[in-house]
């Protein structure tokens, strides 16, 4: 670093196992700021370094907490929340041919949730929230779109067999890792984020607000600083398939409701959730850091 007159780093998981990181920094006479993005625990010496960070950027006040609560200073610990692009708020390309292409009546309502197929993503909650709409909305049909984590290679077979324990072979459709995973948030009547364990913000789900697709999203985490519950979309306690169900019944049986929620994200987006935001502010923790310490 001192070879190529680096001025900063920037830790984009943050100091959890970047401690050789974080001391070549030090050791360069360099400023090092990081963003926070999961939920993890700092061992002893990875927390000692941390704590001489210049400045640390959180995704979301839940993040934030998570951190201060391992002993880190409040004074260089910040939120600084996602953000979508401006052309992320237009449906993309072949938004209105998805449903014949996966084979779905054009009149079907559907609903979508986009994530990696792994345990802690809540589908199986999602196949038991689908049996209870069901029951009564029958030609509601779900889509699950992502691919498995790679320690968790035979989880699709379990949401599979989730699947066909509620003989909804032909309702809910795995659709595996899809690049156009924004077409089904966007043809979507309803989109969901499942998650059992606290979220840090969820990307896919400031995908539908940013789309004006309604939006349900289990409580936990991240989710508060970016769904305004009853407002901009609704949100729900993990692990509860029939807050689940109840919600996105909710939004199907009444149309006008499921518009206004719609609207109102998307207005909250533009306003405050642009990525201009973020950006603008971590140049200013960069610009900070590099005149802390002279270079």
């Amino acid at each position: 670093m001192k070879a190529r007159g680096v001025s900063h780093m920037q830790l984009n998981n943050g100091p959890a196992g970047n401690l050789p990181a974080m001391m070549a920094a030090r050791q360069a006479g360099i400023g090092c700021t990081g963003r926070l993005q999961s939920f993890l625990t700092l061992n002893p010496f990875e927390r000692r370094f941390a704590k001489r960070m210049d400045y640390l950027m959180c995704v979301s006040n839940a993040i934030r907490d998570h951190y201060l609560a391992q002993g880190l200073p409040p004074e260089r610990v910040s939120t600084v929340l996602d953000g979508v692009l401006e052309e992320d708020m237009a449906d993309p390309p072949g938004t209105d041919t998805l449903k014949q292409e996966i084979g779905i009546p054009e009149d079907a309502p559907l609903i979508s949730l986009v994530g990696k197929l792994s345990w802690w993503k809540g589908h199986e909650t999602y196949v038991d929230a689908a049996a209870i709409v069901h029951q009564t909305r029958p030609d509601a049909c779900f889509t699950i779109c992502g691919g498995p984590e790679q320690n968790e290679p035979d989880y699709p077979k379990v949401i599979e067999a989730r699947i066909a324990q509620h003989g909804l072979e032909d309702r809910v459709k795995l659709m595996g890792f899809r690049r156009d995973a924004r077409r089904f948030t966007a043809a979507a009547s309803v989109s969901v984020l499942a998650s059992c364990l606290p979220e840090p913000s969820g990307i896919a789900i400031l995908e539908a607000l940013a789309l004006g697709t309604p939006a349900i999203a289990t409580n936990a985490g991240g989710m508060p600083d970016y769904i305004d519950d009853g407002v901009t979309g609704l949100l729900v306690p993990p692990q509860d398939p029939a807050a689940m169900a109840e919600a996105i019944l909710g939004f199907l049986n009444d149309a006008q409701k499921a518009a206004r929620f719609g609207e109102k994200a998307r207005q909250r987006m533009r306003e405050s959730f642009l990525v201009d935001r973020s950006v603008n502010r971590t140049e200013e923790v960069f610009a900070a850091a590099v005149a802390r310490h002279g270079r």
